[in-house]
């Protein structure tokens, strides 16, 4: 039996490269501001009871490969040096900082996303940025191109998480992956850490 941790990732907003998310963190207006100060500090408790979770549930860190939301799948001697080239640019970031911790307790990263279904989804995006008038057309793309990643990455579970391994897999909640796993592979035992607050039909911990 295959075990996989579903951690739900919610981002910061330094995390979050678009247009909207930049005007948000340059915003002089007070009110605004003050939401996402909040929003940010909500974001770094998160990440900090996601961390106490696993330290107290997890035995053997070198057993856990992690599967995050968009690193691309690249050789392994990539993997690394890309992960870091993305906390480079977002040091901050309490999602790629709990990653790091990971792989400072013995952890490994697998690669996870498809590149080419990535560079879709961002152009994707971009494209509803400039121009809202299409936002529904775009919209539809991106929810196409999600799925295709869902099961790109379920995939990528199933063929390379071991039986003796635990993945950690990293996912925004708008991905259906889970249910993709489940529909490829009867041996596998989901859980959601309660910190997530998920809801009672999936299995807790």
């Amino acid at each position: 039996m295959k075990t996989i941790y579903y951690v739900p990732t919610v981002h910061s907003l330094n995390e979050i490269n678009t247009e909207i998310a930049k005007t948000l963190r340059d915003t002089d207006d007070q009110e605004v501001s003050a939401i996402w100060e909040k929003y940010e500090k909500q974001v770094k408790k998160y990440w900090q009871s996601i961390k106490s979770w696993l330290y107290e549930n997890i035995k053997d860190f070198h057993n856990v490969v992690i599967y995050l939301d968009s690193l691309p799948v690249l050789d392994h001697k990539y993997i690394s040096l890309y992960f870091f080239e993305l906390l480079s640019g977002c040091p901050t970031c309490p999602n790629y900082q709990c990653v790091k911790w990971l792989l400072d307790q013995g952890a490994s990263l697998e690669g996870t996303d498809h590149f080419r279904l990535l560079r879709l989804f961002e152009a994707a995006h971009i494209e509803m940025i400039k121009d809202p008038d299409t936002c529904f057309f775009y919209e539809h793309w991106v929810n196409n191109i999600v799925h295709l990643r869902d099961r790109f990455i379920a995939q990528r579970i199933k063929t390379t998480l071991l039986n003796d391994s635990i993945g950690l897999l990293l996912l925004g909640c708008n991905h259906r992956t889970i249910d993709e796993l489940r529909k490829i592979s009867k041996n596998i035992r989901v859980i959601i850490p309660s910190v997530c607050y998920v809801s009672a039909d999936e299995e807790g911990a």
